[in-house]
């Protein structure tokens, strides 16, 4: 049996090395496409309505708690449910009408309606607290939650429910939902 040259077996296991870092790197950029990570999927309404015959994608979108693309005034939800919330909260020294001028540009048209007759006398006097979360609620939809505390943020004066819609590519108030503590 003939022994292979040292230099042989070296070149043999850095191929090795060099093709096993390769497929590595492979799968993992697949796994950070799967999951959303730095390669990007398509844009274009073309490339997204093609589909993908190798991996069976017919073009179609899934609509199942789609994201909203959000292009205009604030990307996080939290921070739209806030600014809204803070409008809303801001009723000393003004009309009804400059009330509800001031949040009006935050709300859906269906919102704008239900609050039309809303009474800012009857809004929680508070301040909006820490403890926010936001959920997903369906399809370019969040729920926040958000905490209404007395000025000193001692006292838990009410609970707020922010829906918004993302369906115009901005976050929009769709419901409110105020719950006295």
């Amino acid at each position: 049996m003939r022994r292979l040259p040292v230099r042989w077996i070296v070149a043999a296991v850095a191929a090795a090395v060099i093709a096993a870092v390769l497929l590595a790197g492979r799968h993992s950029g697949s796994a950070e496409h799967a999951s959303g990570g730095s390669q990007a999927a398509p844009t274009s309404a073309a490339a997204a309505e093609s589909g993908d015959e190798e991996s069976g994608d017919d073009g179609s979108a899934d609509v199942s708690d789609q994201p909203a693309d959000i292009t205009a005034g604030p990307i996080e939800a939290r921070e739209a449910a806030v600014d809204l919330l803070v409008k809303i909260l801001n009723t000393q020294g003004k009309s009804p009408e400059q009330w509800r001028a001031g949040f009006r540009p935050l709300v859906t048209d269906e919102l704008a309606a239900e609050l039309a007759d809303a009474d800012p006398a009857k809004v929680p006097v508070g301040r909006v607290g820490d403890q926010i979360a936001v959920a997903p609620a369906g399809d370019e939809l969040v729920t926040v939650t958000i905490p209404i505390v007395s000025a000193s943020g001692q006292t838990l004066v009410a609970t707020a429910k922010v829906t918004l819609t993302g369906a115009g590519h901005r976050w929009l108030g769709s419901q409110l939902d105020l719950e006295q503590a």
